[in-house]
């Protein structure tokens, strides 16, 4: 049973802090993420939810993550890339980002209408692989050197009929 509502809101140009200090803290080993996800913040394509919890213990909802997307299309296909999704060290392994993705892969497929939902993870991120997989993304290619840093990229992709809510 979760011990959190869950709140996916639009973010706001006074979140964008929020978004850069968060990168730097969870993205750090990849490469300059500050300042990539600061550019995209910026970029008028790029979607970006913070992930807002209230605990049973607090009265407010707090933010506990991010999550960065764009929508394009692909042959007459609408596709969806998730550039990022963060969630604050003290949040994790508490289900709030398994369900925030959850919540927002619904949303892309039956709101903005994707036909599937792709994104790269670093090959040496086996947490993030297996979180991904536990939602229902497939891998589906490496490619070498794609982080600022030089590490493969696992590119993993989701289908409507592959998700699985928790």
């Amino acid at each position: 049973m979760k011990k959190f509502l869950l709140d996916l809101r639009q973010a706001e140009y006074s979140d964008r802090k929020f978004v850069i200090d968060l990168s730097i803290e969870v993205f750090s080993i990849y490469g300059p993420y500050g300042e990539i996800l600061g550019e995209y913040f910026n970029n008028p394509y790029v979607i970006t939810k913070l992930i807002r919890i209230k605990e049973k213990s607090n009265p407010d909802f707090v933010n506990a993550g991010f999550i960065m997307f764009y929508m394009f299309e692909e042959n007459g296909v609408n596709i969806c890339d998730i550039s990022a999704i963060a969630i604050k060290p003290e949040f994790q392994q508490k289900g709030i980002g398994r369900s925030a993705l959850s919540s927002l892969c619904t949303e892309i497929f039956y709101v903005y209408g994707a036909h599937k939902i792709q994104l790269s993870v670093s090959e040496t991120n086996s947490y993030g692989i297996e979180f991904f997989r536990k939602t229902g993304f497939n891998i589906i290619e490496p490619e070498s050197g794609y982080y600022p840093q030089g590490q493969t990229s696992m590119r993993m992709e989701l289908v409507p009929s592959g998700l699985k809510e928790k």
